[in-house]
């Protein structure tokens, strides 16, 4: 009988360790590390500053493992030029080294590809004032949680590079949670402390955070400085005479002017239901910031190292599966290339 209960102890234990993790709600659109290198596809656009609510009769019809859509000054209206130029620059890209593939956002001037001989997908032209949207799934979102006790966590993990740094220049405007119903949840948290990602954050800095400046006095760009920006949202619960919360959706304004002469590289977007015992982010944006080591010519290098001579080439892991050019993690392959085999090494 002893041993009985001491089991059944253990297993309530072991189930409240469990119920205790936070859980991984990110859509598996938005995994970025498991796509394919190449444009992403904006699933659609609308003009204006929002979405018609509610949210989920508009976009059923699209939604497919998480949305990406874009909302701004007459992006869907086919005599402008805007959603095209936008689209030209949006993909995903292998920067190598700690990173591998993000999504990248690269403006119509900026100076990041030839500083870095690479050939990123880039802007077409200049843009109109516009939102990104990132849509967590509506059947898969807490609905528990309150604004003193929010359960939803999201996080974004980013770099950005800019023709001139300037700690006043924002590419991020604000990034908040919208509901199905058009509201910014929580209230207010659209204006919250912190809400700016300017591209002077991604300065080198000296041990004491002062700004490393080159021989004219300018910032100089950090490719190996990532912020990681955080807060916490619920869901609100269906009221009388009112539709749902859920879907939510990340709303990121962005600064059109500014990300002209900027590259913005998103190594994550991802959605956590939170467990009881996480301490919550309340009324701010945390922002920390990690290293990771980038080498942006890694897979480009090799891939162009070999095409160059032969023409095209076929690339196989060491198991002799064939994998595509465009999805190369570090490691070494064997490549088949105008009737001659070769290795090559991508670091």
């Amino acid at each position: 009988m002893k041993k009985q209960l001491l089991s059944m102890a253990a297993l309530l234990f072991m189930g409240n360790a469990i119920a205790q993790e936070d859980v991984d709600l990110t859509p598996s659109a938005y995994k970025y590390a498991n796509q394919s290198v190449g444009q992403y596809k904006i699933a659609t656009f609308f003009t204006g500053a929002n979405i018609s609510a509610p949210c989920d009769n508009t976009i059923q019809e699209f939604y497919n493992n998480g949305l990406f859509v874009v909302a701004g000054g007459q992006f869907a209206n086919p005599a402008q030029p805007y959603a095209t130029d936008l689209q030209a620059g949006t993909s995903v890209v292998d920067l190598g080294g700690e990173v591998g593939k993000v999504l990248c956002v690269n403006g119509v001037n900026s100076q990041y590809n030839t500083l870095n001989s690479v050939n990123y997908p880039q802007c077409t032209g200049g843009l109109n004032w516009f939102n990104f949207n990132w849509f967590m799934d509506p059947n898969n979102t807490p609905m528990d949680g309150t604004e003193e006790a929010p359960n939803i966590r999201v996080r974004v993990v980013l770099n950005m590079y800019a023709n001139t740094l300037d700690e006043a220049a924002n590419v991020i405007n604000t990034a908040y949670m919208v509901t199905n119903q058009g509201n910014v949840m929580p209230a207010g948290s659209n204006t919250a402390e912190g809400v700016a990602v300017t591209t002077g954050n991604f300065a080198e800095t000296y041990e004491d955070g002062e700004p490393v400046e080159d021989d004219n006095g300018n910032y100089v760009y950090d490719p190996t400085k990532w912020m990681v920006y955080e807060w916490d949202t619920y869901c609100p619960v269906s009221k009388e005479g009112e539709g749902s919360g859920a879907p939510l959706r990340l709303k990121m304004e962005l600064n059109a002017g500014n990300l002209a002469g900027a590259t913005v590289f998103i190594k994550e977007v991802s959605f956590t239901k939170l467990a009881e015992n996480t301490e919550p982010i309340l009324g701010t944006r945390k922002k920390t910031f990690v290293k990771y080591a980038v080498d942006p010519q890694a897979v480009e290098t090799a891939i162009g190292a070999v095409e160059q001579g032969s023409g095209k080439a076929e690339f196989f892991n060491l198991s002799g599966v064939k994998v595509e050019a465009g999805n190369l993690a570090t490691g070494v392959y064997i490549v088949k290339s105008g009737g001659t085999t070769s290795k090559v090494v991508v670091k």
